[in-house]
């Protein structure tokens, strides 16, 4: 299923991306960068990509170019250089896709998929493999919705998974698995007259959770109008405390990361703020929930943030998409940001089609690895597009020469949305775990190079 413009702002299909290993920079000699595409002739996407414990990457996405439907789940295990060492796809015959994997302290990966007849009528679909991407177990989630599920793994070796109802108004779905897939506790969060919705979700050190979504929202125009929702929660789905930051237009967070004192990074997008259009939002928040900076970075176009994740100088490495710049469409975005919501560098990649960056985060070489979608290059409709940089962004003479690399001259402003107490009550849901038995498939799409060095 190829998520529309207008779905992706409307329900706010904002993609996750996932920590990684964040090494000193003063060590690093050389890095091995490079810029591929993954596809076939159909729709190949990327949702998420994590860098696995040998420096390669885990990439998980969807694609109609291979499997058994229409649209499958797919992931692709890159090695550090991006070569492919395994490709499959995991489908019914009607609508799935991956929207997260990441790799388990067991060494394989658990896949966090969607899956459906169409559109966004469906459930979430978890999948458990080894490291060669074999099935071990697989449930579907009767009862539990839409449609990103991001998932943690958790200190007892089981999953936290969050997600929103796909009927009614729409409540924030969490729902705590052991490590076999079984049911631990599943909780609705919300406010019965608003559509509220969980994108993004991390552990915390006390063994409990942080959500971020949006809360308060109502439809305007097809676009959800609403405000950015954080909200912590303790091991067993007890709320701790609940914010809501905003202003009078259309707030999404899209991603959380911990910072290193305790506190949490949210990105996200806002059009209460900002230089026109949609803007990028970042607000850095203590471990009370507590504003220290908020900021918004944009020109006067569309600037969406995705991704957010810290770095080893306690800056942040931020990714999405904008059209204020760039070579044209919308192309993939990657800043990178002090500690304090500066910016340091920002670039843009990307060709005359649309590209999305839906991840970044610094290697353990201490360069980034980015992963978007790309229409400007590939074999097809669209394709999977990861891209190793440099510590300072580049790539290669090559691509810095050609046009894929362009300067973004996006402007940061300081904004003022208060935090708000939200009330929302925890209530207990029924989510019924059915096996499943859909096949891993190996699929043989080819990976296309843009930059040689």
């Amino acid at each position: 299923m190829k998520i529309p413009q207008a779905g992706f702002f409307a329900l706010g299909l904002i993609l996750l991306a996932s920590a990684g290993t964040h090494p000193a920079l003063g060590a690093i000699i050389r890095h091995n960068t490079w810029a591929k595409t993954y596809g076939g002739t159909g729709i190949d996407q990327a949702y998420s990509m994590h860098q696995t414990s040998d420096g390669g990457f885990i990439v998980a996405g969807s694609t109609n170019s291979s499997g058994a439907g229409r649209d499958d789940a797919w992931l692709i295990r890159l090695d550090p250089s991006g070569q492919i060492i395994w490709q499959k796809t995991y489908g019914t015959p009607g609508e799935d896709f991956a929207v997260g994997a990441q790799q388990t302290t067991d060494g394989g990966f658990l896949v966090s998929a969607f899956t459906g007849p169409s559109g966004f009528a469906g459930n979430a679909w978890i999948v458990k493999t080894d490291a060669a991407g074999n099935v071990q177990w697989q449930n579907e989630y009767g009862g539990f919705g839409c449609c990103l599920l991001p998932t943690q793994q958790t200190s007892d070796n089981g999953f936290i998974v969050a997600g929103f109802t796909n009927s009614g108004t729409g409540d924030v779905q969490l729902m705590r698995l052991a490590s076999t897939g079984a049911v631990m506790w599943a909780k609705t969060y919300g406010n019965p007259t608003a559509f509220n919705a969980a994108f993004a979700i991390q552990t915390t050190p006390d063994g409990g959770f942080v959500v971020a979504g949006i809360t308060n929202g109502y439809a305007v125009n097809s676009l959800i109008v609403g405000d950015v929702w954080v909200f912590r929660i303790d091991a067993t789905g007890n709320i701790i405390w609940q914010n809501a930051y905003g202003g009078p237009g259309a707030d999404y967070a899209s991603s959380i990361a911990r910072t290193p004192n305790d506190g949490f990074i949210v990105a996200g997008w806002t059009n209460s703020f900002g230089a026109g259009g949609q803007d990028a939002w970042l607000l850095r928040l203590d471990n009370t929930g507590g504003v220290i900076w908020q900021k918004a970075y944009g020109g006067t176009g569309e600037d969406v943030a995705l991704s957010v994740e810290p770095t080893s100088d306690r800056g942040f490495i931020v990714a999405g998409f904008t059209n204020s710049s760039g070579a044209g469409g919308q192309d993939a975005w990657v800043f990178k940001l002090t500690p304090t919501g500066n910016i340091v560098w920002q670039k843009t990649y990307g060709g005359p089609g649309d590209d999305h960056a839906v991840s970044a985060q610094q290697t353990t070489d201490g360069g980034f690895v980015v992963a978007a979608t790309t229409s400007s290059f590939g074999n097809g409709n669209s394709d999977v597009w990861v891209l190793k940089l440099n510590h300072d962004r580049s790539i290669s003479r090559t691509c810095d020469t050609n046009g894929i690399i362009q300067n973004s001259n996006a402007t940061a402003t300081d904004t003022n949305a208060s935090a708000t107490t939200t009330t929302a009550v925890p209530n207990d849901a029924t989510v019924v775990a059915t096996a499943t038995t859909a096949i891993a498939t190996a699929t043989s799409e080819t990976s296309q190079p843009q930059c040689r060095l």
